[in-house]
């Protein structure tokens, strides 16, 4: 997100009727709102629940937009944990999930994360980036099936699109 827009949207947060903002830092801000407050940083787009003037929370990376739509305006539902920093135990069960062929979802609910975060991270860590975008029915099958479904870009019959019916129920004949 430009620095222009971050402005923005650090101004409309700070000019939306019964929000209490000031600069705390060069950097930082202190944000009020219904009972909540957090420490904002616009420009490296992170922020922190606050309670008595300290931090409460891990951070959170997310752009200020999103920060504005989630908790200011609330026209953003986001899973609780989603932009946190992830600790170390919610690895140990992100792996874990992964050995036992958990799908897509079961990890984002158990861990309260965006299924599209968690899409990512099994990607990345299981070195395949088509399943950074699955979607649908896909976020429903286990991950192991799943890298067995999916193209890989080395597979020499790869066309660049999924098989027609990819991410289709199956149901069996009876």
């Amino acid at each position: 997100m430009s620095l222009d827009r971050r402005q923005r949207y650090l101004k409309k947060i700070l000019n939306h009727p019964g929000v209490e903002g000031r600069r705390v830092t060069e950097a930082k801000y202190i944000i009020k709102y219904k009972g909540r407050s957090w420490f904002l940083w616009p420009k490296s787009e992170r922020y922190q629940f606050v309670e008595n003037g300290h931090a409460t929370s891990a951070l959170y990376f997310e752009e200020v937009n999103v920060f504005y739509h989630r908790y200011i305006t609330e026209t953003l539902d986001l899973p609780r944990n989603s932009g946190k920093q992830w600790t170390q135990a919610e690895k140990d069960v992100f792996y874990e999930m992964i050995a036992l062929g958990s799908t897509i979802n079961q990890i984002a609910a158990e861990l309260e994360r965006h299924p599209m975060a968690i899409a990512s991270r099994v990607a990345k860590h299981l070195d395949h980036p088509r399943l950074a975008r699955c979607n649908g029915n896909q976020l429903d099958i286990g991950i192991d099936e799943l890298v067995e479904l999916l193209p890989t870009e080395e597979d020499p019959t790869y066309d660049g699109n999924y098989p027609e019916n990819f991410g289709t129920t199956w149901i069996p004949e009876k």
